[in-house]
C-alpha cells in the first residue's frame, strides 16, 4: 500500500475484541448532518428532493478501525467479534438511515449516491472489503448482513461493485 492510496488510517489501532461500534450523539458530524437537513428541508420546503448521505453497511466499516491484515486473521481467530462488528454497525446504519430520513420531512422521495429516485427510503450496499476475503469467509461476514440490507427495500436498492476482487463473489451478490 502506498500513502497516497489510502484514504483512511484509523486514528488509533484497535482489535476486533475491544472495539465496539456506538451511536455517539454528540459527535459533531453527526449532529452537523441533523443540522444540515433540518435547515435544508426548512428552507426549500419540498421544491428539491434532499439526497441521504452515503452510509457504509457491512464489515467494510469495522474493517477500516483495524488493520487489513489483523482483520482477516480475526475471521479465523475471533470470528464472533467479526461477526459482532458487522452487525453493530448494521444497526447503525440502519439507524442513522432512519433518523436522517425522519429530518427530511418535505421530501417527495428519496434518492442518495446511487441516483435512484424511489417513493420510500433505500440503501445502496457495498463490500469493498470482501476483495479480500474468499467465499467461506465472505459466506459468514458478509453475505447475512447484505441479504438483511436489501430486504428492507427489496424493490429499490444496488449493490455498488468496486473492483475485480469481489468478482469471486458475484453470483452469490
Amino acid at each position: 500500500v502506498r500513502p497516497e492510496t489510502v484514504w483512511f488510517m484509523p486514528e488509533k489501532p484497535t482489535d476486533v475484541a475491544t472495539l465496539r461500534l456506538v451511536h455517539d450523539p454528540e459527535n459533531a458530524l453527526f449532529k452537523r448532518i441533523c443540522e444540515f437537513y433540518t435547515a435544508a428541508d426548512e428552507y426549500f420546503g419540498g421544491e428539491i428532493v434532499l439526497g441521504m448521505t452515503h452510509l457504509n453497511n457491512g464489515i467494510d466499516i469495522p474493517a477500516r478501525f483495524i488493520d487489513g491484515v489483523e482483520f482477516c486473521l480475526a475471521m479465523y481467530d475471533e470470528p464472533e467479534h467479526v461477526e459482532r462488528l458487522v452487525w453493530e454497525n448494521h444497526h447503525l446504519t440502519m439507524f442513522y438511515a432512519k433518523t436522517f430520513h425522519d429530518l427530511m420531512k418535505h421530501n417527495h422521495g428519496h434518492t442518495m449516491w446511487g441516483d435512484i429516485f424511489a417513493p420510500v427510503p433505500w440503501l445502496g450496499s457495498q463490500s469493498d472489503f470482501c476483495a479480500m476475503i474468499g467465499p467461506e469467509p465472505f459466506d459468514r461476514f458478509v453475505l447475512p448482513e447484505l441479504v438483511a440490507c436489501m430486504a428492507k427495500s427489496p424493490r429499490y436498492n444496488f449493490y455498488h461493485l468496486d473492483g475485480r476482487g469481489e468478482l469471486t463473489h458475484l453470483d452469490k451478490i
